[in-house]
């Protein structure tokens, strides 16, 4: 995939949390998640890290665009 494709993907996937991970990689793999090695446990949970900032980044976007609406409201009044 060329990197927008794989950016787009990205973009439309929802945030794992460690439950899923752990189901995920014993049901797909037929494996538990003990039975990984710890660099692929290491990966795991980095990924799951990083989405779950990704998704608070997104929130505090969103606050912050929500609180800006609302100081420009109060001005304009």
């Amino acid at each position: 995939l060329p990197p927008r494709e794989i950016e787009k993907k990205e973009e439309n996937e929802q945030p794992l949390n460690l439950d899923d991970l752990i189901k995920m990689t014993s049901e797909n793999n037929n494996q538990d998640f003990d039975n990984l090695s710890q660099d692929d446990k290491n990966i795991l949970l980095r990924k799951h890290e990083i989405d779950k900032a990704r998704e608070q980044a997104r929130l505090d976007m969103r606050a912050k665009e929500i609180e800006d609406a609302r100081k420009q409201a109060r001005n304009n009044k």
